[in-house]
């Protein structure tokens, strides 16, 4: 019986990895049941991280809680997950646990974390939170949040939500629902729709975490707040919201008002499919907004064959301007023959009329029954271009398979056996994937039964010339090949299935490969595997008798993980590695020892047939990874002799990434062996450095192979190498490097490992060497500066972090890069004064690219500090330059709802006629905020608006310029009898005109329709401005609207231009080009309908506005009888200009 160290290490040291594993934990269960373990972990915590690594896992197996519960932080991850799995299994106290977290470097408390947050310590998460809250800041107390009981996460979410990381929430929503439901709710609730969208990817993982909690909450989000396209975790889910209310989730994809992109991701064909299920009554205006997609067609498939056209009606009806006809080929091919048929000639008719091209015309024929179809085709394919005749030979397949009839299949077979035998191979090719792509039962119906052979002949015949024609292309070998799968794949007739292997074998007969590749595993249900080996036997067995194995290789890759399971290809593989060159040694042996299964026992057969093979590549992977007890003859020095390696050859070496599984003395060989390769000059620079990182893993010797081959460059070795090499193993080491190497010429590169470094050193060592770093006066890179800064930013205390950075950047020597680099990190250190001193001091007098650093949009900055900020933000604007400007008017839209003093600033900077740089973007971003959906007095134009205040400003300008002016004509007139030498009326001695036209009246600006009415009111008093005016009334006619409030526009209009038949005149041109396309994407027509009725009774301007409204919408609604109607009335108006106006309406327009 074991019972000591000695004894152990000596027991495991002819064992594999596994077995070493499995024996210690059975050892270790036997002494903790006589009470025998505790001298044992004892005696091996003493040595080296092998052994330490085998007494934690002792421990575990032995459930010494007390000698788990010592390493919960320790340094070794492989002790430190032992730990933390007894932890997690048995009663570790709870004061242990806190106790771990005392000065715990990141990777511990994150370890930590990981334990508690399954929510079986509620009370401990919740205190370690509080605590970690005050000493490590809100990213650390976020972690915990999961582990915490739901009372307490919906109090702490909202203050802690900011400090969340992107991945954590799904975690988060799965443990807590409510609470990241309820606090995305407070979220969407507070931002901008602009902003909306963007928030969406950013917390669509916790969303759908929540879903199968709460659908119905997550649809009332989708309904009230959602983007425009569904992010992909929640687009996933879609079949969960189907479940649960198939009607509300069709009727938000629906809405016309989501906003998504033209080629928005549809759902998959699972998803589809449960919705044509579920029949919601929204069903048919989704399918109408996917109808150009290929969703449509999947909806339309799911769909009862007899229900198909009355389904397809409905959805064409809810689209505005739907016309009959015009059908996709795919939408006409799923409905039922007699409707198909009478659509295609409609096609086929129309197309003629129209003068379409053949290529445009033949699809639609092929719809028809063959006897009405086939002359026509047939006679096409004797075209003298030979793209005309393959895309003749498509339809001609087509029709057959249109027809569904195997009798026409295979007197369609029978014609092209008969005329491609001479035919060029692009068009052999194209009937050859044409009968490829029927469906599998017509086909084979068509090459069984009583004219079977016939067909079979037929199709034999077709791929045999095919195969054998001098241009045979590899495109035609991939559709032979695809037509003897599909058969193998489908077909249970037993001829079928001989004919099938019949052409396999034809084809590696031809060929002499499977090529083009091809993946069997996804081409043939299982179980069909002997059918294609049967037909493929010959060739492997040609093949083998003159000693080429790549056909057995491409086999064997050409059938994946299946190929592990059939007898016969490993008894070939095995064959195969006794008499192959050495050449192919290697890939057989790969192939042979792929199943995991079975590569432990093939491995040792294979060596001691050939002990050299260890030298190969895929063997030292699997003595690496599995056998480790045979890894020791790989790693001798020197290696065993046989045929490999070949003489000349660098020695292989085992892949380090598995070092962890070796023992130690194995790890010592290793090294040994990857150092004597580090000193071969026949290496070159690069692959040296490259053997020394992934040797530097080792654990216990790679750090020192690093260290002792520091100093030699041509080794590959650096200071940046014996950094990356301390990291995991020594990373007080590591630190200590970094700050030695701050001022040196390649601090660049070493400190490309400062993260890896800072997760794993203890807080106060890390805390120390940043503060000597960003606060030593001279001898650190400006780099190097940078970086400890966002490392002070991401690991320390953000009140301690804040007041470091400050005291750096505002130094009165610190380096413009480091104050911005500080400066954009402080946002992230709020609600800390001194990072709040940092941002208002860029602000004030700060470099230009700190300037730009300050700004930020509300969604990245905390709820509580969105209203200081936005004052920040407004204040660029008084001390950045142009450049950064623009950027402030372009975010200030955004901070508008946090900061009313926004909305101000901007209308001073319109009306003040003093500046001309700044003013036009500042309309633009003021145009923009009274637009959105901001109350009074920032949205909007109504009285007390900001908006409103500037046009009342700018027309109190207007009239002083006027005074001005008229003073000025008056006095010179006296001088000079009258005669004016001043400017043009227009110029620039009237600014606040020239600015009020600009704003409200100018292509470079867009007013928000909403916006258009209330502004032309308020100028109205002003009758120079009757042109604006009436440019704003006629943006302000929507034929969106409900019919009183559009009729009611119009009128307002035409009061404006009552006097004016000119502007009468133009004004009704611009609403017809405004809305010629407005009727493709409206919902509903009546109410423009009945405005054009009402308009049609009224005076001159109502009249055109009537003519200009339907002439702009009738073509869209492909002019359905009201309309036509409509325009009738006015063909009869009193007015003359109306009848002429409605005369010239086209009523056959599209």
């Amino acid at each position: 019986m074991i019972t000591t160290v000695e004894q152990l290490l000596s027991a495991l040291d002819s064992l594999p990895h596994k077995a070493r594993l499995r024996h210690t934990a059975l050892t270790a269960h036997a002494l903790a049941a006589r009470g025998e373990l505790r001298p044992l972990l004892t005696a091996l915590d003493r040595l080296g991280p092998y052994e330490r690594r085998l007494g934690a896992l002792a421990a575990l197996a032995g459930a010494d809680t007390d000698h788990l519960a010592a390493r919960l932080a320790d340094p070794d991850p492989v002790v430190r997950r032992y730990a933390l799995r007894g932890a997690r299994a048995s009663a570790v106290p709870d004061g242990v646990v806190e106790a771990a977290y005392d000065d715990a470097p990141a990777v511990v408390r994150a370890d930590l974390a990981r334990l508690l947050r399954d929510g079986s310590r509620p009370a401990l998460a919740e205190r370690l939170l509080l605590r970690l809250r005050t000493e490590r800041g809100d990213r650390d107390a976020a972690l915990l949040l999961p582990g915490c009981s739901p009372e307490f996460t919906a109090r702490m979410l909202p203050e802690l939500a900011g400090a969340v990381a992107f991945e954590g929430w799904s975690l988060l929503a799965r443990r807590h629902p409510a609470a990241v439901l309820d606090q995305a709710e407070r979220e969407l609730a507070s931002l901008s729709p602009r902003l909306r969208g963007s928030w969406w990817p950013h917390r669509a993982n916790g969303i759908a975490a929540a879903l199968p909690a709460a659908p119905a909450r997550v649809l009332d989000l989708l309904e009230r707040h959602g983007p425009g396209d569904l992010p992909d975790p929640l687009h996933d889910r879609l079949a969960d919201l189907v479940d649960a209310d198939a009607e509300r989730t069709a009727r938000w994809l629906a809405d016309p008002g989501r906003e998504s992109s033209r080629w928005e991701r549809t759902p998959n064909p699972a998803v589809l499919r449960r919705l044509v299920a579920a029949a919601p009554p929204s069903l048919h205006r989704l399918a109408a907004r996917w109808s150009h997609r290929g969703a449509y067609v999947t909806m339309l498939r799911a769909v009862p064959p007899a229900d198909r056209t009355a389904f397809h009606e409905a959805v064409a009806a809810t689209r505005p301007g739907h016309a009959p006809g015009g059908i996709p080929d795919g939408v006409l091919a799923l409905l039922p023959q007699a409707e198909r048929h009478a659509v295609a000639r409609e096609e086929v008719a129309r197309g003629r009329a129209e003068r379409w091209s053949a290529f445009e015309v033949w699809p639609a024929l092929a719809m028809l029954p063959p006897a009405e179809a086939r002359p026509e085709l047939l006679d096409a394919t004797g075209s003298g271009d030979a793209d005309d005749r393959a895309f003749a030979w498509r339809q001609v397949m087509s029709n057959a398979g249109y027809a569904a009839d195997p009798a026409e299949v295979a007197t369609v077979l029978d014609l092209a056996a008969r005329r491609l035998r001479n035919e060029r191979d692009p068009v052999r090719r194209a009937a050859l994937e044409a009968f490829g792509a029927l469906r599998a039962p017509l086909l084979a119906a068509a090459l069984t039964g009583t004219t079977g052979r016939v067909g079979r002949d037929d199709l034999q015949r077709l791929c045999l010339d095919a195969l054998r024609a001098r241009d045979c292309s590899p495109a035609t070998r991939t559709a032979v090949r695809s037509l003897a799968l599909g058969l193998l794949d489908s077909s249970a007739d037993a001829e079928l299935l001989a004919f099938a292997v019949h052409l396999m074998r034809e084809l590696t007969t031809h060929t002499g490969s499977l090529a083009p590749a091809v993946r069997l595993d996804r081409a043939l249900r299982h179980g069909r595997e002997r059918l294609v080996l049967d037909a493929v036997r010959p060739w492997l067995d040609t093949a083998a008798g003159r000693g080429d194995h790549a056909p057995l290789l491409a086999l064997v890759e050409a059938f994946g993980n299946r190929a592990r399971r059939i007898p016969e290809l490993q008894d070939r593989l095995a064959a195969g590695l006794l008499d192959c060159p050495d050449g192919a040694f290697a890939e057989l042996a790969a192939a042979w020892l792929a199943d995991p299964a079975t590569r432990a026992g093939r491995v040792a057969a294979l060596l001691e047939r050939e002990p050299s093979a260890a030298a190969l590549a895929p063997v030292l992977d699997v003595l690496a990874a599995d056998r480790t007890d045979l890894l020791d003859r790989a790693l001798a020095d020197p290696p065993p002799t046989g045929r490999f390696p070949a003489p000349g050859a660098v020695r292989a070496l085992p892949r380090f990434r598995r070092a962890d599984r070796w023992l130690p003395r194995q790890q010592r060989a290793a090294v040994r062996l990857a150092e004597t390769a580090l000193a071969d000059p026949g290496q070159s620079l690069d692959d040296r450095a490259a053997l020394l990182r992934e040797a530097a893993g080792v654990p216990g010797y790679g750090y020192e192979l690093v260290r002792r081959c520091g100093g030699a460059a041509e080794a590959g070795a650096d200071p940046a190498a014996l950094a990356a090499a301390a990291v995991g193993e020594a990373p007080d080491a590591a630190l200590r490097l970094l700050v030695c190497s701050a001022g040196a010429d390649d601090a660049a590169a070493v400190w490309a490992i400062a993260d890896q470094v800072a997760l794993r050193v203890r807080p106060d060592a890390l805390a120390s060497a940043l503060r000597e770093l960003l606060t030593r006066e001279g001898g650190v890179k400006v780099t190097v500066r940078k970086s400890a800064a966002r490392l002070a930013a991401r690991h320390l205390p953000p009140e301690d972090a804040a007041e470091l950075l400050a005291g750096a950047a505002l130094d009165a020597c610190a380096h413009p890069d480091l104050r911005t680099a500080a400066v954009a990190l402080a946002p992230a250190l709020l609600p800390a004064e001194a990072a709040w001193s940092l941002l208002e001091s860029a602000v004030a007098d700060g470099p230009e690219a700190a300037r730009c650093a300050v700004l930020r949009g509300p969604a990245e900055v905390a709820p509580a500090h969105r209203s200081r900020y936005g004052r920040l933000v407004t204040g660029l604007l008084a001390t950045a330059d142009e450049l950064t400007s623009q950027s402030v008017f372009w975010s200030l839209a955004e901070w508008a709802a946090y900061a009313p003093e926004v909305t101000g600033t901007l209308t001073d900077m319109v009306t003040d006629l003093t500046s001309s740089l700044t003013w036009e973007a500042a309309g633009k971003t003021l145009l923009g905020i009274a637009g959105s959906e901001l109350p009074h007095p920032a949205g909007g134009a109504a009285p007390g608006s900001a908006l409103h205040e500037a046009v009342t400003r700018l027309l109190s300008a207007m009239a002083s310029e006027d005074g001005a002016s008229q003073g000025g004509r008056s006095q010179e007139g006296g001088s000079r009898n009258g005669a004016s030498q001043g400017g043009d009326a227009d110029g620039p001695e009237r600014p606040a005109r020239h600015r009020l036209c600009h704003l409200l009246d100018s292509t470079m600006v867009t007013v928000p329709g909403r916006l258009c009415a209330p502004l032309a009111r308020q100028v109205a008093a002003e009758p120079r401005l009757t042109g604006l005016r009436v440019s704003l009334l006629v943006r302000a006619v929507d034929p969106a609207m409900p019919e009183a409030e559009l009729t009611t526009a119009c009128r307002e209009l035409s009061a404006a231009v009552a006097d004016r038949p000119a502007l009468a005149g133009r004004s009704a041109a611009q609403l017809h080009q405004r809305h010629y396309y407005s009727s493709r994407s409206m919902q509903q027509m009546e109410g423009a309908l009945g405005a054009v009725r009402t308009l049609s009774a009224g005076t001159l301007p109502d009249g055109l506005f009537a003519a200009a409204l339907a002439a702009a919408l009738g073509p869209g609604l492909n002019w359905p009888g009201p309309w036509r109607a409509a325009v009738r009335t006015l063909r009869r108006h009193q007015d003359a200009e109306v009848r002429e106006a409605a005369d010239a309406i086209d009523l056959t327009a599209r």
